[in-house]
This record gives structure tokens, C-alpha cells and sequence, in this order.
């Protein structure tokens, strides 16, 4: 009896045991089963291993996989070949014999694929600012894919296309491809890209002018939303589109060129700008310079661009002395000789159209008049006289003297007085123009000197003709001498012809035929 109760207490032991493994025995009113004690599942491409511990040849066993064969080494060893390769299986396990209950148990795996040979290939196609595209080049859609990315997100399309989305500038993603089919092992690729990274220097570039009758829209070529953009516009408004980059300039007129100037910054800091030229017809583009009035000196002349526009590129030649223009328009020529007449030529130019060029003839101060050569002298019984030879009255003159007065008229005869006989003076003539001295000259002489002269006394017996004792003789008086005649004065007129200035001196000078007197 203590023998049957022992073997009823062990058998319940195994009950409880093998309970634990999802395994029971048969119900049955005869001796307990043997429930199979399975263990170490080893698996492997298309089947895996079992070891039945608790084997015994007196009962019958039967294994059944849940796919694939088996073959029991007749100890401990049961082996599963042809099973569904990738998958979990399961293996079930049955102990019967005569008088006995019959004992299962089932042990579960993961079984192996078979091992092939088909491997994605990858290949990156494209950049964007927040992804990259690349391409699954064997891709075959009746094999199993699953895909995976280390940043942002990735989806695979049904002809293979990789893409990748929601990058930051510059962030690398690798992306993992796996590929299997049922019963055969999960080959993977991988593949790293990134987003397109944002240029260190990004200068602006823009492409052609499209222009309506009041809008002019020109595209930024390298735009690039990463940077924050702005756009100035000196005739006009401007705008940029903030996703596509085209600038917009309103308000213009048909001869309106407007300077833009569009800039591309980040974090607050200036990363690039240019400036280019908008418009609405090409017609706006050809500027022909427009002089104003000159205002000429000894050595050159200064004039004005009246239609100067700081949006052309300008250039000033002439023949002679030198030329430059400034920023606001002014022509100015220096180093000329005096009398000379310049021919100067200026020209307004953009890129990518003719130079249209305009040309004047402007004179600077004449030359005559400057050298103040003057006749001798004459003295007078209260000074002297003299006259400017080529006295020109286009320029100021100016007279002093040391001794006397002076007067100087305005044909240029000078009349020093107030001088005693005899004294001597030193008249002084200067010539200039607009407070400006330019050459100077003295002049010397001295009034007439009246000598008398006592006739001696004769003596007894000497006879004169018309001499009397006693009596002083003055020789006859010279008379004193007259003004001489003032030359004939030299004349300066300044005549004008469209933009052409030009001098004309001369004793009774006249503008040239087609010129008029300014």
C-alpha cells in the first residue's frame, strides 16, 4: 500500500511539473502517464533540435512538428528538417503504453530561414533641405520588405523609392532595409545620406527681368529657405516670395530703372547680397547724358549730368586735361591751358547693353588778357600814362600806385596824377577773375621835370638880338605832352551753340554763324 501511495504522490509531482510547461497527461484510471520532458531547442535554417530528457524504449512515442519532418536518434535527439524557415513552430510530443495514461508535452522555437542570396541594393538618387530619395535597385514587391531609419522618417513606395523626410540642414539618417520570403532568412542593406547642408557663403543670384506695365519679377536662382531673405529697391517696391524666392518690384514707370538690392542672412548676420537692375522695358536701360550749364575757371570747368541716374555705370573722357564724375553727376576737367576749348564725352552704360554716349565742347577762361604787356610809358607834367596792351574785359583788373593816384578804365588806359615834376612812381596792375588773382605787373616812371634857365648879362658893346640887360630869359616851354590815344579794346563773348561753349575775343568780336551771344 505505501509502495502504490508513493508512486500516486510522484506522479502528481510530474503532473505538477510538466503543468508548468503547457503539458498534461491523458486522463486515465490506470497508472500515471510519462509526460515528455522537452528541452533545448536549438534552431536553425529550416528546422532546430529538441532533446527528450526523460526517453524510456518501453513506451511508445510519436512527435509530431508543426511543419517539416522529424528523425529521433532513438536516445535523445529529435531533429526537425523542412520547417517553415522565419517563423515560430511548434513541436508536440506523446509518451503511450498499455495500462498506463498517455503523456503529451509541446515545446515551441523559433525556426530559421533558409539562407539565400537575395540582397537589397541601395542607391542614394536625390538631396533636399529636409531629405534625401534613394533606390531599392532589385527591388522585387512579392518578397516581405520592412525598412527602418536612425532620423526622421522613411517610407518605401511600390516601385522601391526610399524616401526620407523631416530632416534638419545637414542631418545624416541611415536607413535599413530588410528583405525575406517565408521559409528563408532576413538579408538587410543600409544606406546613409542626408539633407542638403546649407552653404557656408550663399551669394544671391537672379535670373532674368519678366516685366508687365507696372511689375517687374525677377527669380532668385539659388534661393534657399534656410536663410532669412530681404530685398530694397530705389525706385518702387519690392518684395520676395519666402518659399520660392522670385522678387516682385511695383510702382515703376516705363523709364524707371530701379536698383535692387536683395540680401540673404541667418541667425541675424549678413551672409551674402547683390544688386541688379529692374525694369519695364529694355528701352529704360539707354540713358543719353544731358548737360547743364557750365562754370568754367583758368584751368578747366565743371558740369552738371542733368539726367545723371546713379544706376548706370558712367565714364567721362575729354581732349583735353583730365575729367572725372562724381556720384552725384558733376563732370569736372582740370589741368587745362588757358584759351583751350575740351571736347568731353560721357557715356551710361548697364551690363549687358550698349553704351549710348553724349559729347559737348566746353572752353575754359581765354588766354588773352593774362600776359598784362603794356605800352612805355609817358610821362606827363603830373605823372604818366600807359595803356594794357592786351586789355581783355572778361577778366577783373585792378590798379595801385606808390606816389599819386591811378585810374584804370575800363579799355584798359591807365593815368597816373597828383605826382610833383620829377617824382618818380611805381603803378602796380593785377588781372584775375572771381576773386582769384592770376598774374600781376608794375610799371614805372616819373612826371616831367621843368628846369629854368637865367640868360647871362652882356657886356658893353656886345649886341644880342632880342636881349636885353638885366633881364632872365626862360627858353620857350616844351609843351607838355598829351594822353596818349587808349588802344582799342580786346573783347571777350561767350557764345553757345546746343552744348558747345565757346570763347571769342577780339577787338569787335562776333559769335560764329549758328552760335548765339550768352
Amino acid at each position: 500500500m505505501k509502495s502504490r501511495n508513493l508512486l500516486t504522490a510522484l506522479a502528481l509531482v510530474f503532473i505538477s511539473l510538466f503543468a508548468n510547461f503547457g503539458v498534461a497527461p491523458t486522463a486515465s484510471a490506470d497508472n500515471p502517464a510519462l509526460v515528455p520532458f522537452l528541452a533545448n531547442w536549438v534552431p536553425q535554417p529550416g528546422g532546430y533540435t529538441v532533446v527528450l530528457i526523460n526517453y524510456d524504449p518501453s513506451y511508445q512515442w510519436t512527435f509530431t512538428p508543426q511543419t517539416g519532418q522529424y528523425y529521433f536518434d532513438g536516445q535523445h535527439q529529435i531533429t526537425v528538417t523542412g520547417a517553415l524557415g522565419g517563423f515560430p513552430s511548434t513541436l508536440t510530443v506523446t509518451a503511450a503504453k498499455s495500462g498506463y495514461a498517455t503523456g503529451t508535452a509541446k515545446i515551441s522555437g523559433n525556426v530559421i530561414g533558409l539562407p539565400w542570396s537575395y540582397t537589397p541594393y541601395l542607391q542614394l538618387v536625390s538631396q533636399n533641405a529636409s531629405g534625401f530619395t534613394a533606390q531599392i535597385t532589385n527591388y522585387d514587391p512579392s518578397k516581405i520588405w520592412q525598412w527602418t531609419s536612425t532620423a526622421g522618417s522613411v517610407v518605401v513606395s511600390n516601385t522601391g523609392l526610399i524616401t526620407v523626410t523631416n530632416l534638419n540642414r545637414g542631418q545624416q539618417s541611415i536607413v535599413t532595409v530588410n528583405v525575406s520570403q517565408i521559409g528563408y532568412m532576413t538579408n538587410s542593406a543600409s544606406i546613409t545620406g542626408s539633407s542638403t547642408a546649407p552653404p557656408l557663403n550663399l551669394v544671391p543670384s537672379v535670373g532674368q527681368v519678366a516685366a508687365n506695365s507696372s511689375t517687374a519679377t525677377i527669380p532668385v536662382t539659388n534661393f534657399d529657405n534656410y536663410f532669412d531673405w530681404s530685398v530694397t529697391a530705389s525706385v518702387g517696391n519690392a518684395t520676395i516670395d519666402k518659399t520660392t524666392g522670385v522678387i516682385t518690384v511695383t510702382g515703376l514707370q516705363l523709364q524707371d530703372v530701379s536698383r535692387v538690392t536683395v540680401t540673404d542672412s541667418h541667425n541675424n548676420q549678413t551672409v551674402g547680397q547683390t544688386t541688379f537692375l529692374a525694369y519695364l522695358t529694355p528701352a529704360a536701360l539707354t540713358l543719353k547724358a544731358q548737360f547743364g550749364n557750365p562754370v568754367t575757371s583758368l584751368n578747366g570747368f565743371t558740369v552738371n549730368i542733368t539726367n545723371y541716374n546713379p544706376n548706370f555705370t558712367w565714364n567721362v573722357s575729354t581732349t583735353a586735361g583730365q575729367a572725372s564724375i562724381d556720384s552725384n553727376g558733376m563732370v569736372t576737367v582740370t589741368n587745362m591751358q588757358p584759351g583751350q576749348t575740351a571736347q568731353i564725352t560721357v557715356s551710361a552704360t548697364v551690363p549687358g547693353v550698349q553704351t549710348t554716349n553724349s559729347s559737348t565742347n566746353i572752353s575754359n577762361w581765354p588766354a588773352k588778357g593774362l600776359d598784362l604787356t603794356t605800352t612805355s610809358p609817358v610821362p606827363t607834367t603830373t605823372g604818366f600814362d600807359f595803356q594794357i596792351a592786351d586789355y581783355n574785359n572778361f577778366y577783373d583788373y585792378q590798379a595801385t600806385v606808390d606816389n599819386g593816384q591811378i585810374n584804370l578804365n575800363s579799355q584798359g588806359f591807365a593815368v597816373v596824377s597828383g605826382l610833383t615834376p620829377g617824382q618818380q612812381a611805381q603803378a602796380t596792375i593785377t588781372v584775375g577773375k572771381q576773386g582769384q588773382t592770376i598774374n600781376s605787373t608794375q610799371v614805372h616812371s616819373a612826371a616831367i621835370l621843368n628846369v629854368q634857365i637865367t640868360a647871362p648879362v652882356p657886356t658893353s658893346g656886345s649886341s644880342g638880338s632880342g636881349s636885353h640887360p638885366g633881364v632872365t630869359s626862360h627858353p620857350s616851354a616844351k609843351p607838355a605832352p598829351t594822353h596818349s590815344a587808349p588802344a582799342a579794346p580786346v573783347i571777350t563773348l561767350i557764345c553757345l551753340k546746343g552744348t558747345t561753349h565757346k570763347f571769342v575775343t577780339g577787338v569787335n568780336p562776333k559769335c560764329p554763324t549758328g552760335y548765339k551771344k550768352q
